[in-house]
């Protein structure tokens, strides 16, 4: 952490920002990763050797486009839907 600390030295705040263009993450409230769709999608970003696009008629922030139907909480080091 910036602060000189260290992730297990105390509790920490998660966020995770996920808009029409990019998706930032935070840890007490200092962004520490952040990613932004290109032209041609999270797809293109990844580099897949498959030809076979399963994401071909999303927006650029596919599969991250959809609207999620449930609420995650993380505990433990896990996720919990």
């Amino acid at each position: 952490m910036s602060d000189g600390t260290s992730f297990p030295s105390d509790f920490r705040t998660y966020r995770l920002e996920w808009n029409p263009t990019n998706i930032h993450s935070f840890v007490d409230d200092e962004l520490v990763g952040s990613i932004e769709s290109s032209e041609g999608g999270f797809w293109e970003i990844s580099k897949f050797n498959s030809t076979n696009n399963p994401w071909i008629n999303g927006t650029a922030m596919a599969p991250f486009d959809q609207k999620v139907s449930k609420s995650f909480f993380f505990t433990k080091n896990k996720i919990k839907a």
